[in-house]
């Protein structure tokens, strides 16, 4: 599949805020030749190591691009990931 980074100005439409005062939907993942689903980070919150010896990793709190800030660990706002996804 072939993405183009340019489209015509014709497809665009003014945005209508929701009269019911819903916040927008969030922004679908990427998906990637391999079908795998791909977000992007905005900002990293933290990180630690986890494990012992040669099993230990580094680990990073992230903040994904596009979310809202009401962020809490566990959700898919912000996530601890290993170094070697992102």
């Amino acid at each position: 599949m072939r993405i183009h980074h340019r489209f015509h100005i014709n497809l665009l439409t003014k945005f209508h805020p929701d009269p019911h005062g819903r916040d927008p939907p969030q922004p679908a993942p990427i998906i990637t030749e391999e079908g795998e689903e791909e977000y992007e980070v905005e900002k990293i919150l933290d990180s630690k190591w986890k494990g012992r010896g040669k099993a230990r990793k580094l680990w990073y709190l992230v903040k994904w691009k596009g979310y809202d800030e009401e962020a809490t660990p566990g959700n898919r706002l912000t996530m601890w990931e290993m170094h070697k996804k992102l």
